[in-house]
């Protein structure tokens, strides 16, 4: 893979960092694999998607909440 291809890659992926492999593999005429390969090893992003897989209400804002007090005063106190 040259730096030029490589570039090209990067470029994209600043522009719109939400875009999918295949989508970006089309735009640069590159074959997904490739796209993939620059990604992971050349420029060492993360491939992910964030999903959400539970809904947060109001409760479980509280209970984080007081899951930090119970976690995090014990940790400031022992030396």
């Amino acid at each position: 893979m040259s730096e030029e291809v490589v570039k090209r890659v990067r470029d994209g992926y600043l522009r719109s960092p939400k875009k999918s492999t295949r989508r970006c593999s089309q735009e640069l005429q590159l074959p997904q694999r490739t796209v993939c390969k620059i990604l992971l090893k050349r420029l060492r992003f993360t491939l992910y998607k964030l999903q959400l897989v539970q809904k947060l209400n109001l409760q479980d804002k509280e209970s984080r909440f007081e899951f930090y007090h119970i976690v995090q005063d014990p940790m400031e106190n022992d030396p």
